[in-house]
């Protein structure tokens, strides 16, 4: 300070800017002291998926990318240290950038939520259901195939909706309508909350056999013969050879179905009764929740209870 004396008025002015620096130097480097730093993750609230979908996705030659790379590292998992060196028109670039990327991450967020779903989110299912779809589904049709394509053998994956051709997207909802409807079926027979299925009579035989006399079938509908995966194994096949459902469509008498699958008469008769009844429930609740979406289903209803 002695020194200080000596020197006359424009090194005194010079002395006294560069204290007033220093001081201002050290209040910032006090201040940055007590910060704590942020990575980017945890300023957009994002995920470690998130934020690597951001990074991915993000074209290099772009100013968001470069910044935020220059901020947070090539990897976008560094910390904002750097922003608090940073003063004026920069501070103001990265504000922009970041406020860009929280922008970026809400349409991928809604993209996710809306072509990203899993069967169980789409069918509204229980864990005990999904099970049980998974495990009685007939592998034999080509809506399992689709299903297991999109979703996993196990019906669990995460399927993404939003690339499906016009026909693929129609096969996707006519098969999560029948599984709705079945659902609701089963929902409403569920007692103590535990599934219940329908009562079965033990496995069948078919036989091959000859040519038999034939009527062609009345019973067209392009749900009828997915609403055939729904009943249980021992009256699909001869529920569907009495309404004239595979193969020919020809509808075939009771005395022709009782051949076929080697049994008598009455049981052949009793079979196709319980089997038709279930069919007409799946055609009445599919009915109740898709009504406009199915023209004439009343007399289609009536023509199946004339079989009987």
């Amino acid at each position: 300070n002695q020194k200080v004396l000596l020197l006359n008025a424009e090194e005194k002015r010079a002395y006294s800017n560069g204290i007033q620096l220093l001081k201002s130097k050290l209040k910032v480097h006090r201040k940055n002291k007590n910060l704590t730093y942020k990575t980017l993750q945890k300023i957009l609230e994002a995920t470690e998926e998130e934020i690597e979908y951001l990074k991915d996705n993000l074209s290099k030659e772009t100013s968001t990318y470069k910044l935020i790379s220059e901020v947070f590292g090539n990897d976008f998992k560094g910390t904002n240290e750097l922003l608090y060196r940073m003063h004026g028109e920069d501070r103001r670039k990265y504000y922009k950038e970041i406020y860009v990327l929280k922008i970026k991450l809400k349409a991928y967020r809604n993209d996710l939520a809306n072509n990203y779903k899993t069967l169980q989110e789409i069918l509204g299912a229980t864990d005990e259901e999904m099970n049980y779809l998974s495990k009685i589904y007939p592998q034999n049709t080509r809506s399992y195939q689709f299903l297991v394509s999109m979703f996993g053998i196990d019906f669990r994956n995460i399927g993404n909706l939003s690339k499906l051709s016009s026909e693929a997207n129609m096969l996707l909802n006519d098969t999560i309508a029948i599984l709705q409807t079945y659902l609701c079926m089963q929902r409403e027979n569920t007692k103590d909350g535990n599934l219940q299925q329908i009562e079965t009579e033990g496995p069948v035989e078919i036989l091959t056999s000859k040519e038999y006399t034939t009527v062609e079938t009345p019973f067209k509908h392009p749900f009828f013969k997915e609403f055939l995966i729904l009943l249980p194994i021992e009256y699909q096949y001869i529920t569907a050879l009495r309404l004239g459902l595979v193969y020919d469509g020809k509808i075939h008498s009771i005395e022709e179905l009782a051949e076929i699958f080697n049994i008598d008469i009455e049981t052949a008769r009793k079979r196709c009764s319980k089997g038709i009844n279930i069919f007409i429930l799946i055609i009445e609740k599919y009915k109740e929740l898709y009504n406009q979406n199915v023209p004439n289903i009343d007399a289609l209803i009536e023509n199946i209870k004339l079989v009987l």
